[in-house]
């Protein structure tokens, strides 16, 4: 894979998990979330991508669409 294509999945990984985080909750009773978790199924072989953002594995692997796939989470805090 090309260095811009790395490069520009892991900016657009990034963006996502900063418009989460900017939906936290900023003080208690603004109506926010204090915790949002995000959650993908991750094919196994791009597991080490999502655990360099901070994702962790969550139960066991399975198949989904013919390809062994892991289910990966990132809990976001407010106070992260």
């Amino acid at each position: 894979m090309s260095m811009i294509l790395k490069r520009f999945n892991r900016d657009l990984m990034q963006k996502c998990t900063d418009h989460f985080s900017s939906q936290l909750s900023k003080e208690p009773g603004d109506g926010k979330p204090s915790e949002i978790q995000l959650v993908l199924h991750s094919q196994l072989y791009v597991k080490p991508f999502y655990g360099r953002l901070g994702y962790v594995e969550e139960g066991d692997e399975f198949d989904e669409d013919g390809a062994p796939h892991q289910k990966m989470i990132l809990r976001l805090k407010s106070s992260d």
